[in-house]
């Protein structure tokens, strides 16, 4: 699903949105909410629940069809579990898009003053994320400063995967600070493997890089390796991915750019 608080562009060749059913069931809030304007040039299905675009202008919503259509780009519901127009459909429930992004501001912050209890180090080509003593329910902190990253090395040391094996019932947040104009983990073709498991309980806490004085300055971000494992936070940070890398898990971003794939 997609939530978008401006403005949202499909270009490319085809596009699909909420395709997994099971987990974007019909409920009071949409699979795809655009608060801005939305341009495409490509045919879009949007598979599960329904979409709002209320503010989104130059459209026009064929009802026996259950399409939007601009001209250049289509916004297919034919697929959906609501095919209601999303011109007039309903925005989230009870939602505020400040509040919204103050919330995830201040919990980055909140996880950035977390004493980090974890280590990062290289270990056979591997970049390891290790924790010892943890007990269910823990919360694990690392810092990942991305000064000591060039490339596919760390603090000079070489590394073709990123390990770490999440505890049963214990969840790791990695800190990531001084990542501006960085390529986390290397690129499709070249890039690190994630290696072990519990990825599901895994967050990275991007942060925006600081100004002489502290305060955070733009700063943009792209998502590396072959496959990026765990969901990401970063409410001040322009993110994108490198082309054609999935992201396995959820993305808070203050603006996003996908290239490729899934």
């Amino acid at each position: 699903g997609l939530a978008i608080g401006g403005n949202l562009t499909l270009t490319g060749n085809s596009a699909s949105i909420a395709t997994q059913p099971g987990k974007f069931g019909v409920s009071g809030d949409p699979t795809l909410y655009v608060a801005g304007q939305l341009s495409s040039n490509v045919y879009t299905n949007v598979n599960s629940g329904y979409a709002s675009t209320p503010n989104a202008t130059g459209w026009t919503w064929n009802n026996n069809d259950k399409r939007l259509t601009n001209g250049g780009g289509t916004l297919s519901l034919s697929n959906a579990n609501i095919k209601t127009n999303p011109l007039t459909n309903p925005g989230p429930t009870d939602w505020n898009w400040g509040s919204v992004e103050n919330s995830f501001k201040s919990v980055s912050n909140s996880i950035a003053a977390m004493t980090a209890t974890g280590s990062i180090s290289v270990s056979s080509g591997t970049l390891m994320f290790v924790s010892t003593g943890a007990s269910p329910g823990d919360v694990v902190a690392f810092n990942l400063d991305a000064n000591a990253l060039s490339g596919m090395t760390y603090n000079g040391i070489s590394f073709s995967n990123i390990g770490m094996t999440l505890p049963a019932d214990v969840s790791y947040v990695i800190n990531v600070a001084n990542a501006g104009g960085k390529t986390l983990f290397g690129t499709k073709d070249n890039g690190a493997n994630f290696n072990g498991s519990g990825y599901e309980r895994l967050l990275w806490n991007i942060l925006p890089d600081t100004d002489g004085g502290g305060s955070p300055v733009a700063t943009s971000v792209t998502l590396g390796s072959r496959e990026f494992q765990g969901s990401v936070l970063a409410p001040m940070v322009n993110l994108s991915n490198s082309d054609r890398v999935i992201v396995n898990g959820q993305i808070v971003a203050a603006s996003y750019s996908h290239t490729g794939n899934e």
